[in-house]
């Protein structure tokens, strides 16, 4: 019994070592708002072996200044927030991908400002970002949509849609924002290669297991 377990686990450590990973991705530049942005990721050539896993990361993020001010009617100095709020709507050429993945909702803040009648702030440098991560294990109908013979590639589509909140000040407010955003996204394959070779730790593993179940039997023979 004890050959046979130290047999198995020998089996069982070098087939963990026959899992390979292949990776693909896109970065696209920050853009004024609204945005309309596609990336390409590749799919995963079926050629290469038997496809396990797929971890997909898709980045949202957004960056840009935003103005507040107090009108000059106002009666006295008052305390003012702007907020920059961008709903980014995420999707992709694959049908079985799209039910999974999120939108994220994107924003930065000045804070309350205390501002005079007529006068203004600019707040600069506020960004946001959210990472959104899914993995599919097999069994899973989005691996097969994700696989195909030879690759390929599938499209990323992100869209904004953004607008500037204003809180305080009586209802003598103003302000305006930039904004830019972008989206970034990367997909990492796991698989079991076809036709795998094994690496020098795997043979040298199965051979100390070997020996060792060759000695155990000479010693237990020995005994007999």
């Amino acid at each position: 019994m004890k050959r046979l377990s130290l047999f198995v686990a020998a089996l069982g450590l070098a087939a963990s070592a026959q899992a390979a990973t292949v990776s693909f991705n896109f970065t696209n530049v920050l853009q004024n708002t609204e945005i309309n942005q596609s990336g390409l990721l590749g799919l995963f050539d079926s050629n290469l072996g038997t496809l396990t896993s797929a971890t997909l990361r898709l980045t949202g993020e957004i960056a840009g200044d935003i103005t507040v001010g107090l009108k000059q009617v106002a009666s006295g100095p008052d305390d003012v927030k702007g907020t920059t709020i961008s709903d980014m709507l995420i999707s992709s050429t694959i049908a079985a991908l799209n039910p999974f993945l999120e939108d994220p909702n994107l924003q930065y803040t000045t804070g309350f400002v205390s501002l005079n009648p007529g006068a203004s702030q600019t707040v600069t440098g506020l960004t946001d970002s959210e990472l959104m991560t899914d993995t599919f294990n097999a069994p899973n109908a989005v691996l097969a949509a994700l696989s195909a013979a030879g690759g390929g590639n599938f499209t990323i589509n992100c869209r904004t849609s953004s607008g500037l909140l204003l809180n305080g000040g009586g209802g003598n407010a103003e302000g305006g924002n930039t904004t830019a955003a972008r989206c970034i996204g990367d997909i990492t394959y796991t698989y079991d290669p076809r036709n795998h070779v094994p690496e020098p730790a795997s043979l040298l593993l199965f051979s100390a297991a070997l020996a060792g179940v060759a000695l155990r039997r000479r010693r237990q023979d020995g005994k007999a």
